[in-house]
This record gives C-alpha cells, sequence and structure tokens, in this order.
C-alpha cells in the first residue's frame, strides 16, 4: 500500500475508527522543556524491574545546568535511594528513575503498573503484553491522600500509583528537606543572584570531596562549595569570603 494512502486513528470500538490528522498530532505533541522534574526519592527495592525500560545517560547541557546536576547526584548518593522524575523525550511525558553516573546521571525509563482491565491506550489493546502502551507514563498527579489523589473526586480515566498517599504535594510541601522544598529554593536563589543564571562558569582548585567554582557576572560574582563527600570539608578563607551558603 503507498504510503499516501495510510492514514492514523483512534478506535472507539470495533471497527469503529476516527482518523487522527498529522496537524491534529502535532497539536497535542508536548514540548520537551529540556528540563527533569523530581518527584520523590525511593529505595531501589521499591521498583519493580518489570516496569523499568530504556536507560539514558544524562549529563548538565552546558554551564546553566551543571549546579543543578551537582546538587542532584550528591542528593542522591546521600540518601542512598533512586530519585523518580518526569521528562518529556519524543513529545510524549514519561516517569524516570535517576541515580548518579561518573559526572553525570543515569535515567531509566519507569512506569505505573496498569490492571490488564483497566489499560486506556489503543497500542496496548491491540498488541498487549510487550510494553508498548503509554499509560503508565500518564497517571493522574498526585496533588494529596485525598480520594483519587486530589486529581479528581470522580474515578480518574488511570489509576494512581500505589504510593500516592504518602508520596504527593502536600506531603513534599510540608517538608523542608523534600526535593521540591529544594527546587523553590533553589529557584528563589537564582532569583536573587543573576549570577547563578547567566554568569560564566570559572572552576576554582580545590582538595578530597570539595566542588569549588565562581559564577562570574558583569557585575559581581559568587563562589558556590559542594561538598560531594559525607564527611565535613574545610573551604580556604580567601573563597569563603565570597561564597554562597544557601
Amino acid at each position: 500500500m503507498p504510503n499516501e494512502d495510510i492514514v492514523k486513528g483512534y478506535q472507539l470500538e470495533k471497527d469503529q475508527f476516527i482518523e487522527v490528522t498529522k496537524e491534529e498530532l502535532e497539536e497535542l505533541a508536548l514540548e520537551s522543556t529540556r528540563t527533569i522534574e523530581i518527584d520523590e526519592f525511593v529505595d531501589r527495592t521499591e521498583i519493580d524491574p518489570r516496569y523499568l525500560i530504556r536507560p539514558y545517560y544524562l549529563v548538565p547541557d552546558g554551564k546553566v545546568g551543571h549546579d543543578a546536576f551537582a546538587v542532584i547526584g550528591e542528593t542522591i548518593r546521600e540518601m542512598d535511594k533512586v530519585a523518580i522524575g518526569r521528562l518529556v523525550l519524543t513529545n510524549r511525558e514519561h516517569i524516570i528513575a535517576l541515580e548518579p553516573l561518573d559526572k553525570g546521571l543515569m535515567g531509566t525509563l519507569r512506569q505505573v503498573a496498569i490492571a490488564p482491565d483497566q489499560v486506556r491506550d489503543p497500542f496496548e489493546k491491540n498488541v498487549p503484553g510487550i510494553g508498548v502502551g503509554r499509560d503508565g507514563c500518564r497517571t493522574p498527579m498526585q496533588w494529596s491522600a485525598a480520594p483519587h489523589g486530589g486529581f479528581s473526586e470522580l474515578t480518574p480515566w488511570l489509576p494512581l500509583a500505589d504510593d500516592f498517599a504518602h508520596e504527593n504535594v502536600v506531603n513534599l510541601e510540608a517538608d523542608e528537606r523534600s526535593i521540591l522544598s529544594l527546587y523553590k529554593a533553589l529557584i528563589n536563589l537564582r532569583k536573587k543572584w543573576p549570577e547563578l543564571v547567566t554568569g560564566d562558569y570559572v572552576p576554582m582548585a580545590a582538595e578530597e570531596d570539595l566542588l569549588l567554582y565562581r559564577r562570574q557576572g558583569s557585575e559581581g560574582s559568587v563562589v558556590i562549595a559542594l561538598n560531594l563527600g559525607a564527611e565535613p570539608v574545610s573551604l580556604a578563607s580567601d573563597a569563603r569570603r565570597n561564597c554562597f551558603q544557601p
């Protein structure tokens, strides 16, 4: 069959389809923000390997992402957990499990378990059991421990993850050590210190597990010291004078 005679569609019921045009699909596509939104930290034993698929090696995109990668990587190492986040790949949002690896992060795509009678994605319905469905990446946002995760007063189209009662936005906001609180604090710092956004990245000599660098702007600079080890590290007085402390 010639390519020009092939169309895409959505199955409503047996032998009944709605044709979907290329333009309509482009309007529905998610635009990548080139960022990862981290929602929670979990023990490795909590992740069922049956729902882990393609691994990716992630590195920061230039100097702006360097700070965030350093903080996130060290936080994951310190907690000895796996970070669970969301990112957009190929115009779809995916759940991803993150672990530090060398100077970057190893991300493994993860999906929420969907029972056969709860499947909605036509790909999974038409070819079940081989992991082509997308439902596990599109479950409702877990806003609170309320019924249906505070997402809806009615039963949502897809089920929530089993951990929504304790892994939700309300609990993250109440925990000053949560990843959500950390993100808010870092965003406020970037608003307060323009050097953290547009300043040049200037590495500085440091010993042991200390990562030391300066963000040099047109009107000033900020020295950032990150302790990547488990033990306290001393900082020389000349560097400490200009060092930002969150």
